[in-house]
């Protein structure tokens, strides 16, 4: 996957705005159909407005139905999903991260970002990247495998 700098910004500075510092944010990373390039960031409370209250994501499921829309206008996909996680906590996968993954398909990445991304100069290898690989079991990504890069595009 590849993303611009400035779309990096944009997600990581809507993270940070919603979390507060206080409790977890989360956004959907989008490309056109057939695309590994992320060229739109749908933040989970555009799609379930409720879903930062408790300080956990918590996602109604209502909003794969409102994300399924928007990726049909758009003529996208999810290629990934990001979330935060608390200051001082690890970006290892919780039990409840393992067993509520955003996107049930195999194949599917997800990114965990730390300190609820307060670090204005987070980069990608700063967070941890997982694999789906179906029935609740994922595998962890290190710096060979990391499939997130920043590109001047």
């Amino acid at each position: 996957m590849r993303i611009s700098f400035y779309k990096w910004l944009y997600l990581t500075i809507g993270l940070r705005k919603r979390g507060q510092g206080i409790r977890e944010s989360g956004a959907f990373l989008i490309g056109k159909i057939g695309s590994t390039k992320i060229s739109k960031i749908i933040f989970y409370d555009e799609l379930d407005p409720n879903v930062f209250k408790s300080g956990i994501i918590e996602f109604d499921g209502l909003g794969h139905g409102k994300l399924a829309e928007m990726l049909k206008d758009f003529k996208g996909e999810v290629l990934a999903d990001i979330h935060t996680h608390p200051i001082g906590f690890s970006t290892k996968q919780s039990d409840s991260d393992k067993a509520h993954p955003m996107v049930r398909l195999k194949g599917h990445v997800a990114f965990i970002a730390p300190d609820y991304a307060l670090n204005k100069f987070l980069m990608p290898k700063g967070c941890s990247a997982y694999l789906y690989e179906g029935s609740y079991k994922w595998r962890t990504l290190d710096n060979r495998d990391f499939p997130l890069k920043i590109v001047l595009i």
